[in-house]
């Protein structure tokens, strides 16, 4: 697990990251974002994002071949930390003075502008990629590139792959059309919908409260107390699960 405002190189972060990457659901509009990502001519970039969208995935199939980067290239995950703005400085006077590609993920807006500004008085040559998932405030006042990944740049492909993972001659024509209106086009649930589907071993397996034992995955061994958890969730969003109030 990488320290709070550490630096790691991204390719080794890809080879952590590659083991636990499981489906992944692209588009056309994606891959004009990746291109954006991979852009040497392009400097400063922010991209936003709402959580489930697929911030930090689309950052490892845009770099996971290794061409767009070096050994110079890093980056930092916990950047929400306090300390981030120091150490951002300090990594540009030290170790990544001739950095060619600092990644951000999580990275607060206000922090993100303070440190376009050392960056260009430390290592202007350097591209720095900003991450989190402030959607609704955007930095227009600040000079760089505004990468926003929307749930439409995705959701044709979304429902395509629903419905090659529960095809219809299976007779599971009206929980594949559930998964889509719970999943609403979000690459990360719906994946998680499918495979909770698949791994469902209850014998009705056509409504929404079968499938949040298998999507939180639950151990029937502890029911009573995982079921909290379920109705707690309820509170928040609706889940279709009895006793949620």
């Amino acid at each position: 697990n990488q320290q709070e405002g550490s630096f790691m190189p991204i390719g080794q972060w890809i080879d952590i990251y590659k083991n636990g990457a499981g489906d992944y659901i692209v588009s056309p509009k994606i891959l004009e974002k990746q291109n954006l990502l991979k852009n040497a001519g392009v400097l400063t970039i922010k991209m936003v994002a709402l959580s489930g969208i697929g911030k930090t995935r689309l950052l490892y199939e845009t770099f996971k071949d290794k061409t767009c980067i070096s050994d110079k290239s890093f980056i930092c995950l916990k950047s929400d930390s306090k300390d981030l703005e120091q150490s951002v400085i300090t990594f540009f006077i030290k170790d990544g003075n001739d950095a060619d590609l600092l990644i951000l993920d999580d990275c607060p807006n206000d922090v993100f502008v303070r440190i376009i500004a050392h960056r260009d008085q430390y290592n202007p040559h350097c591209k720095l990629i900003g991450i989190n998932n402030d959607y609704f405030n955007h930095l227009n006042h600040v000079s760089c590139n505004l990468l926003k990944l929307e749930v439409d740049d995705v959701r044709k492909e979304v429902y395509e792959y629903i419905d090659a993972e529960i095809p219809a001659e299976n007779g599971d024509v009206f929980y594949r059309e559930q998964v889509k209106k719970i999943s609403d086009g979000y690459p990360f649930l719906a994946i998680q919908l499918v495979e909770a589907f698949k791994n469902c071993k209850h014998v009705n397996a056509l409504d929404v409260e079968a499938l949040m034992p298998g999507l939180l995955k639950i151990d029937p061994a502890k029911e009573n107390n995982e079921l909290i958890v379920m109705q707690t969730l309820a509170l928040f969003q609706p889940l279709g699960f009895s006793g949620s109030r």
